[in-house]
C-alpha cells in the first residue's frame, strides 16, 4: 500500500465537525498552527472517502454525548486556551 500524510483543519466550532477522509486512515497528530487547529493524518488515497465526525470540546465545557466519543488529542493553544479532540462513532452522528 501506497500512503500519504495530509492535513486537514479542524475549526474550532461548537457544533460537530465533518470530514471527509479517506475510507483507511491513521491519526499522526492534532497541533495548532498559529490560531487554527489543524489534523495531520496518513490515508490511502486509493480508497473511497467517508464522511468521519469529530467534535472539540474546551476545558470545562459540558459534554452530553461523551458514550458516544473516542478521544484522539488535547490541544493547548498558543493563546492558552486547552480544547480536547474527540471522533464521533458513525452510528451516533
Amino acid at each position: 500500500m501506497n500512503a500519504h500524510i495530509f492535513k486537514y483543519e479542524l475549526p474550532l466550532i461548537d457544533d460537530v465537525i465533518e470530514l471527509d477522509l479517506p475510507d483507511k486512515y491513521g491519526l499522526c497528530d492534532i497541533h495548532p498552527v498559529g490560531d487554527k487547529l489543524f489534523m495531520w493524518a496518513v490515508v490511502d488515497i486509493h480508497t473511497q472517502l467517508v464522511k468521519r465526525y469529530f467534535k472539540i470540546v474546551g476545558t470545562g465545557h459540558l459534554i452530553t454525548d461523551i458514550e458516544h466519543l473516542y478521544f484522539l488529542r488535547t490541544v493547548v493553544m498558543p493563546n492558552g486556551l486547552v480544547w480536547h479532540v474527540f471522533e464521533i462513532q458513525e452510528s451516533n452522528v
